[in-house]
């Protein structure tokens, strides 16, 4: 599994995307906000978008509605 960890400006719509290494395709992932209490991440329609065809990465899009800095982190599980 790889992750990243991204800060997000106040009130932005930010994107955080994650890829696998070279030679490995995305079998799931997903994202989660890390100030539960204060923001949201925002999923695509479908769920979390994967990146590529076969998909390489996954990526998300926090959008913070309160006007605070927010932090998301966006997984995606490997396969060879």
């Amino acid at each position: 599994m790889v992750t990243h960890t991204l800060a997000g400006g106040q009130g932005a719509g930010t994107f955080n995307t994650v890829t696998c290494p070279a030679g490995s395709f995305a079998s799931g992932g997903g994202a989660y906000d890390l100030n539960t209490s204060t923001g949201n991440v925002s999923n695509f329609p479908g769920g979390w978008r994967p990146l590529g065809s076969p998909p390489t990465g996954y990526q998300s899009q926090l959008s913070s509605n309160t006007g605070t800095n927010e932090s998301t982190v966006v997984f995606v599980i490997c396969r060879p």
